[in-house]
């Protein structure tokens, strides 16, 4: 029964204050559904997903998305140059793995920088889900990618500090590298492959 369903809405978001709640409790009619989420949609036992925000909000929201990640672009921009300036004599492996962090977080920015364009030009795409399925395997692979590269990057410096004996001579430059320079054959592949098969795990019995 429709009690029943409410019955669990406390224990998914607090919306016992939520004009569109009190109606039900009071078994109105209800014809329109503003403030209502996915969650709460599937706790009522109600079809289909309502936006949580009016249009106005969506717009301010999305001009705010645009400029947060065309600052981050502008900045990957930035520290990628930096780094491609440096003397490939003193380049060293951490410097490789900074580098893919900024272009795993260059590649999200763009992807979040992408979408409210879009949709700011042509709201038609929120019915596409070829779009919405390319756009979210980018940002899933970026963010993965993004957080192997942190977890190397900790490891390599800690290596750096507590193993200082463990060096490798760089055949390209011929500097002594440490920490996970040696198993950077490895470390490479794991930082594409992870995230890329993690990404696509969303699109296995996909319909």
């Amino acid at each position: 029964t429709l009690e029943s369903h409410l019955s669990l809405a406390p224990f998914l978001l607090p919306f016992w204050r939520n004009p569109f709640c009190c109606r039900l409790f009071n078994k109105e009619k209800v014809t329109t559904m503003i403030l209502n989420t996915t969650t709460v949609n599937v706790a009522l036992g109600l079809p289909g997903m309502t936006s949580t925000f009016n249009g106005f909000q969506l717009i301010r929201m999305r001009v705010l998305a645009i400029v947060a990640a065309s600052s981050s672009i502008v900045a990957g921009l930035i520290g990628i140059y930096y780094l491609m300036l440096a003397d490939k004599r003193k380049r060293m492996f951490r410097h490789e793995m900074i580098l893919f962090l900024i272009v795993c977080d260059f590649i999200k920015a763009l992807v979040l920088v992408i979408y409210p364009i879009i949709i700011l030009i042509d709201e038609y795409h929120y019915s596409n889900p070829v779009f919405f399925n390319i756009l979210g395997w980018f940002t899933a692979f970026s963010i993965e990618g993004a957080d192997f590269a942190i977890i190397f990057v900790a490891v390599h410096f800690g290596l750096l500090i507590f193993k200082p004996n463990w060096r490798w001579k760089n055949k390209r430059t011929g500097n002594l590298e440490g920490g996970l320079y040696k198993y950077k054959f490895v470390i490479w592949p794991v930082t594409f492959i992870v995230p890329s098969v993690m990404a696509s795990l969303v699109f296995i019995d996909y319909n």
